[in-house]
């Protein structure tokens, strides 16, 4: 007998198996959120997850960690006309597969003929009447043959297809490319998360890989304090410092530590004064810390209020 090891012993004791009892292949797990979960209850599944965390008190930070990261799709980047095409053999064999007779009086794939920019009008164009008539006809349908047309429908709703800016795959229509760093690209989605200093994870919201971090800020907030949670201060990087999410985080009485983009408001040279967030206190270039703080600024000039470190002079000379 080949014993099991460390790692397949404490899956077994999380699950509550025997351990003598085989594991369940790792399939089953992608299975069940496609089959039987749905892509639309996963983020339930999530939320009743975060409501046992908060009633078993396992939440006890009020600070929120926002940042993103990046999946491939599952699919290849085509060019409008093969876009088109697959669309339209996809959606021909489902029909052929369930309604072999309606398939029979289906407008016949069109000879196309011209340039590429004219045999994808000509493509486009079929897939237009294609759809109506499946509209008409099968307005019942589900499935995979309904996943089918409305991806059809989709494509042909999208106005910047012709541009190639538009929809790149017939199997993946939402995927889009995003930018890793300056100079590395990727074709897929943005997972954008909230996180507790606990490391729970509160809140996601999947966009396309072409979806601006920042915007995405505000939503994840809302969601996590629907689920209960209360926050006096939001952690993220520069993409989320725009105007609007600090205008929306000062509205809620929310910190918000994030640094400001200097594309955006500005440069400046670093700092060689430390600000200690946890004790609120400055450390100078030479080691010594503030002796004193003060806010300053007058009310209702317009313009935002700023704190003042204040050293003792007889060190700093």
């Amino acid at each position: 007998m080949i014993e099991d090891s460390p790692y397949n012993l404490a899956y077994k004791w999380f699950l509550g198996l025997n351990p003598e009892d085989t594991l369940p292949n790792s399939s089953q797990l992608s299975r069940f959120r496609v089959h039987r979960l749905g892509a639309n209850r996963v983020e339930k599944v999530l939320e009743h997850v975060v409501k046992q965390c908060v009633e078993k008190g396992l939440i006890q930070s009020k600070a929120l960690i926002i940042d993103s990261t990046h999946t491939i799709a599952n699919a290849a980047k085509d060019k409008p006309l093969n876009v088109l095409k697959k669309a339209a053999n996809r959606l021909l064999k489902a029909v052929k597969k369930q309604y072999s007779s309606l398939y029979k009086k289906l407008p016949t794939f069109p000879k196309l003929e011209g340039t590429d920019e004219e045999k994808t009008k000509q493509l486009l164009q079929y897939l237009v009447e294609l759809n109506n008539l499946l509209g008409d006809k099968l307005p019942d349908a589900e499935g995979s043959l309904l996943e089918r047309i409305n991806i059809v429908k989709q494509i042909i709703e999208d106005e910047r297809l012709l541009t190639n800016k538009g929809i790149s795959s017939a199997v993946d229509p939402d995927a889009r490319f995003g930018r890793k760093s300056k100079s590395r690209t990727f074709y897929g989605y943005k997972n954008h998360i909230a996180m507790t200093e606990e490391e729970i994870i509160t809140a996601i919201h999947v966009t396309s890989g072409n979806e601006d971090d920042g915007k995405q800020l505000q939503t994840l907030v809302i969601k996590t304090i629907e689920q209960q949670i209360s926050i006096n201060e939001v952690h993220a990087d520069t993409a989320y410092s725009g105007k609007d999410n600090l205008s929306f985080l000062q509205t809620g009485e929310i910190k918000a530590s994030i640094p400001l983009n200097p594309a955006v408001y500005g440069t400046r040279e670093e700092d060689k004064f430390q600000y200690d967030k946890e004790n609120d206190e400055v450390l100078c270039p030479a080691g010594h810390t503030n002796i004193r703080k003060a806010k300053t600024g007058k009310t209702g000039t317009g313009t935002n209020s700023s704190l003042t470190f204040y050293f003792d002079t007889n060190i700093c000379k």
